[in-house]
């Protein structure tokens, strides 16, 4: 099996084998050649120090063979000069063999969640959004990667208090302006976190704590997370939240308003790899 860059002059090969994505929308593509014929591919983009696996497939005859683990080390090994940070991954797929192989990696797998999305301009200005974040923020609104290390700390506390894995807090391909923490004023503790990633066109909403059930806490962090998406993207984008269960699913779908402009996008399967 050899590896080599998918370009105009194989382009034809892999084609295939790539479900209508064309190499010029990401920044590098694999492919894995056996048996003198395309087999598998991959494709990374870039976010900020971190790698982005856009999409990996390998066709179905020539799976658990090595061949996705050999083009995922290939890359890295190829690119380990650059020192990026992390391998991100975001799949609409929860497969179990898609599970097991990104578990196989050392992959740390996020529990899988089901997909919304809605234009910003169609949730930024509805009723029940405007009400929801009309009232003064009360809680003290930071950017998670600007927090201190002490304040670090009791975020971590915080979620193993609530029995979760912070281990996602340190996903550096989170954005660093929509990010969000709102603690106590008083007690200098968080009580609610919002975790998001962005590109040119959207913004994810992955990951919504609510460490005291407080709804004021959870009221503020949505009128600050609104108040950062307009000022770094404004209206011209879209906002996909990712629901982990059912009452943030009630959540997302009572922001909104309009459910027929709430359009499912199936679960999603999130992860990532430190380097």
């Amino acid at each position: 099996m050899t590896l080599t860059s998918i370009g105009e002059k194989n382009i034809h090969a892999f084609a295939p084998l790539m479900q209508g994505i064309s190499p010029e929308d990401v920044r590098f593509s694999i492919g894995a050649v056996e048996d003198d014929r395309a087999v598998g591919v991959c494709m990374f983009d870039v976010l900020d120090e971190a790698l982005v696996l856009d999409y990996i497939y390998v066709l179905k005859e020539y799976r658990r063979k090595g061949i996705g683990s050999a083009m995922l080390k290939g890359f890295i090994e190829e690119i380990k000069a650059a020192e990026p940070t992390a391998i991100h991954i975001n799949f609409p797929d929860v497969s179990k063999d898609l599970v097991g192989f990104f578990t196989a990696m050392d992959f740390k797998l996020m529990p899988e969640g089901k997909a919304y999305r809605i234009k910003a301009e169609d949730i930024l200005d509805t009723e029940v959004f405007n009400r929801v974040t009309s009232q003064k923020i009360n809680h003290r609104i930071e950017r998670l990667f600007d927090i201190t290390e002490k304040e670090k700390k009791s975020i971590w506390d915080s979620f193993e208090k609530a029995e979760l894995d912070a281990d996602i807090i340190e996903n550096r391909t989170l954005s660093k302006d929509l990010s969000l923490v709102a603690f106590d004023k008083d007690e200098d503790t968080p009580e609610a976190l919002v975790l998001c990633e962005e590109d040119e066109s959207s913004v994810s909403i992955l990951f919504i704590v609510n460490f005291r059930h407080d709804t004021k806490a959870l009221l503020d962090i949505i009128h600050a997370l609104k108040d950062a998406v307009l000022v770094k993207k404004g209206t011209d984008c879209d906002l996909v939240f990712v629901t982990m269960d059912e009452k943030m699913e009630e959540f997302a779908k009572t922001l909104v308003g309009e459910e027929d402009e709430f359009k499912s996008v199936g679960y999603i399967m999130s992860g990532v790899l430190m380097l």
